[in-house]
């Protein structure tokens, strides 16, 4: 059934069909609260296909709310072996030089260079090993970013399954609780379909940064 919600409590009707979704679960808003940003986290560990498109505003709360939907995690690049063979050998070769020239027991200029020599094979073995990335993993199915600021992101869609809700509510504590808004909602699957194929075709023209679950 089509219906209409105007006045204090229309976000929060939002809430109640986000609640309902079982199978996917589509939410753009320009921005986010901490606790909305649980929410759709939630949402995607209860087995919903969860995608969220909002943007990097620069606002603390929002930045909050961002950091609540992505995991940052470490990953070790290639190892450069034109490196890192090189640098063993130049260690190794150091170190038995260092312990024959200690068991003879003259210290001399050798001792400078072998210094040296290691020095420089324990360099070549670190650039070598592989350098650490960091990188974002999404805990929703997918996020993303719309970047541009001309035109800005200011749509409000939610898609929950087969069914739709335009408002003009943001995904965030005040939108859904405090402000007046507006909410339609229609159920309707291939209305549902169209929202989802007209929001990734905006995304094709727009820059975007996505985020997905590994």
């Amino acid at each position: 059934m089509d219906k209409i919600r105007i006045g204090p409590d229309a976000g929060s009707t939002i809430y109640d069909f986000i609640g309902k979704a079982r199978r996917r679960l589509l939410i753009v808003s320009p921005w986010l609260s901490p606790a909305c940003a649980d929410l759709a986290v939630q949402k995607q560990w209860s087995g919903v296909a969860t995608v969220f498109v909002t943007t990097n505003d620069e606002s603390k709360s929002h930045r909050l709310a961002l950091a609540k939907l992505v995991e940052r995690k470490k990953r070790r690049g290639p190892i450069r072996w034109w490196l890192l063979i090189p640098g063993l050998a130049l260690v190794f070769a150091g170190l038995f030089a260092l312990f024959q020239v200690f068991t003879r027991g003259t210290l001399t200029a050798e001792l400078a260079f072998l210094l040296l020599l290691l020095t420089a094979g324990a360099t070549l073995s670190w650039a070598g090993r592989g350098k650490t990335e960091k990188y974002f993993v999404s805990l929703v199915g997918r996020l993303v970013l719309y970047l541009p600021k001309d035109p800005p992101l200011h749509a409000k869609l939610y898609v929950a399954d087969d069914r739709v809700a335009v408002s003009s509510a943001n995904f965030t504590v005040s939108g859904l609780k405090h402000n007046v808004e507006c909410v339609a909602y229609v159920e309707d699957a291939e209305l549902a379909n169209e929202a989802i194929r007209q929001i990734d075709e905006l995304l094709l023209r727009e820059k975007i940064a996505v985020f997905c679950k590994e």
